[in-house]
């Protein structure tokens, strides 16, 4: 079979670092009109501060997944889980423990390492999901036969 792509695709090397730090910079934002808001403020309103904290909570969790996130890409053996540039560890399909929705744009895969250890790896699976699972993400689990929280 010919291997695929389960996490999101960038277009070029770049992609993913342009993307991080135009996030972190989008978090920023926020955190300053904030602070102008208060300090400047006479009749400070709660619900624009839940907002604004609401949002910079969200876009903190965002980013660190993001950050955190791997490319995967597999076939009906194994996955292969990209750590440098040119570095994949592949693991067996049977390893695969569960595969779940950790955060809106994110799924988190738990396997058991080599050493018997149970690790996670987190990936990235569209800017646009769906709140349905991908084709993808239901073809290893298929071919795993696990649990999907």
């Amino acid at each position: 079979m010919v291997m695929q792509q389960l996490s999101f695709k960038f277009n070029t090397k770049y992609d993913k670092s342009i993307f991080t730090v135009l996030n972190v910079i989008n978090n920023i934002i926020p955190l300053v009109i904030l602070f102008i808001y208060l300090l400047g403020s006479k009749s400070i309103q709660l619900k624009i501060i839940c907002f604004l904290v609401v949002y910079i909570l969200y876009s903190i969790g965002y980013d660190y997944f993001f950050i955190k996130s791997k490319t995967i890409r597999y076939d009906s053996n194994a996955i292969f889980i990209q750590q440098g540039s040119k570095i994949w560890e592949e693991i067996s399909i049977e390893n695969i423990i569960k595969i779940k929705r950790t955060y809106i744009h994110f799924y988190t895969i738990h396997y058991k390492s080599m050493d018997a250890s149970i690790k996670k790896v987190v990936f990235f699976i569209s800017p646009n999901p769906s709140f349905c699972k991908s084709k993808e993400v239901k073809e290893v689990l298929n071919y795993a036969k696990c649990k999907s929280f």
